[in-house]
């Protein structure tokens, strides 16, 4: 018996699975896609956690699925910065630091607010980019600002990372789930398709 799709063994594919398949290729493609009434684009996104260690000159791995995200804007070009709140170094696509530089450019120029939060969001921000191994140098300035001597962790932040020393990672990672739990924060329902 052939089924009106033709699939394999003459039966066709349940459509969830057929859904999920045109998903996921559409992810690969860097574009978004529709899952479970979600919006998503995960090879966009900087996701999990990755351990990694400086070499003797200061150079480190940038992990493989980062350079896939970055390569999906057909781009090898990431930016660094101190993060102004937290000891740690922030990282950015070119897209989402152009968002950043629009929300700034929302404020009134010239205005304190403005320029208090374009020096700490811009102010001391390095454009990177990796070479034909995926290593990029870490510069002594942010390895001083995060604490950073030998070992550290990039941590996917979704369109943005984060670099840190591990033992302060964990620690940030107890301080940020008791806040969680303490205020039960929740995010806003996305759009439906």
């Amino acid at each position: 018996m052939v089924g009106r799709a033709g699939g394999i063994g003459g039966f066709r594919r349940p459509l969830h699975r057929r859904v999920v398949q045109r998903s996921i290729r559409r992810a690969g493609t860097g574009r978004a896609g529709w899952f479970g009434g979600q919006r998503f684009s995960f090879m966009r996104l900087f996701l999990d956690s990755h351990s990694a260690r400086l070499d003797k000159k200061g150079r480190v791995s940038f992990p493989a699925s980062f350079r896939t995200a970055l390569e999906r804007f057909e781009n090898r070009s990431f930016y660094l910065r101190p993060h102004h709140l937290l000891d740690c170094i922030e990282g950015f696509s070119e897209p989402a630091l152009e968002q950043v530089d629009a929300s700034l450019a929302a404020l009134d120029a010239y205005s304190e607010e403005q320029e208090l939060l374009s020096l700490a969001l811009l102010g001391d921000t390095s454009a990177l980019t990796y070479d034909a191994e995926g290593r990029f140098s870490l510069a002594p300035k942010l390895q001083t600002h995060a604490h950073i001597e030998e070992a550290l962790v990039f941590v996917g932040l979704g369109e943005k990372f984060q670099i840190w020393e591990p033992v302060r990672l964990e620690r940030r990672k107890i301080e940020a789930l008791a806040l969680l739990r303490a205020q039960r924060p929740s995010l806003p329902r996305g759009p439906r398709p």
